[in-house]
């Protein structure tokens, strides 16, 4: 639910794992390898749909045009995203990110949000245009789960149900991920505390750590905080 960036320019890494390559089908074991590592780095040791950090180890190459649909960008640098195994099992609605889209839709070609280059929260006044967290204000208590933002943002148009279908599409609510981002707020509470920090503060040092797990969940969170009455 953040934005990735990606290079305009297919950059040289890339070229060396793929050496002339030119089908994904056709890579050996090792420049799979190679080149999921390059992608990871690039996009900051997080998967580009959840958020959450991953390894060569925990991550898989995603063809974010299915290779069935558009078999020419098999091996397209702007094509390809690393992203988590997506809690590979027998029960379907426990997956998500690619694992899930997979099985549930079938690999449906569709657009996620996170992809373009406003799907961030820039600072206090621009948050995230797209996404929100879901919030009690009455208790304090985040749940976990990621909402498409109810209001037209300055600037965007209304598109709730395009958004809601991107977290519906990759399950962007399996009760893994939600249990995952409410530790990592417990952590972020545990943090401030310690050190002493406002929120202020901890919004500003978060802003400069775009490779943090969850780092926009967290950045919205705290938003939420800040702005409480």
């Amino acid at each position: 639910m953040r934005f990735i960036p990606k290079n305009r320019i297919t950059p040289d890494a890339f070229q060396a794992a793929v050496n002339g390559v030119t089908s994904y089908n056709n890579l050996y074991g090792n420049q799979k390898q190679a080149l999921l590592k390059v992608l990871i780095e690039e996009q900051s040791g997080l998967c580009a749909y959840c958020n959450q950090p991953v390894t060569v180890n925990t991550a898989t190459v995603e063809h974010f045009i299915c290779q069935s649909h558009s078999p020419s960008f098999d091996l397209k640098y702007f094509n390809l995203i690393a992203v988590c195994r997506g809690n590979p099992g027998n029960n379907v609605d426990l997956k998500h990110c690619d694992k899930y889209r997979a099985e549930k839709y079938k690999n449906d070609y569709f657009v996620p949000f996170f992809l373009f280059d406003k799907c961030l929260t820039q600072n206090l006044n621009s948050p995230n245009p797209f996404f929100d967290v879901e919030y009690n204000p009455r208790t304090q208590l985040f749940s976990g789960r990621i909402i498409p933002r109810n209001q037209n943002m300055q600037g965007y148009p209304r598109n709730e149900s395009r958004i809601r279908e991107a977290i519906d599409v990759l399950n962007l609510n399996a009760q893994v991920l939600v249990e995952a981002r409410k530790q990592k707020w417990y952590t972020v509470e545990d943090t401030r505390e310690k050190l002493g920090l406002t929120w202020e503060d901890l919004f500003q040092n978060y802003l400069n750590m775009p490779g943090a797990g969850f780092s926009e969940f967290i950045l919205l969170a705290i938003r939420k905080k800040i702005q409480e009455p």
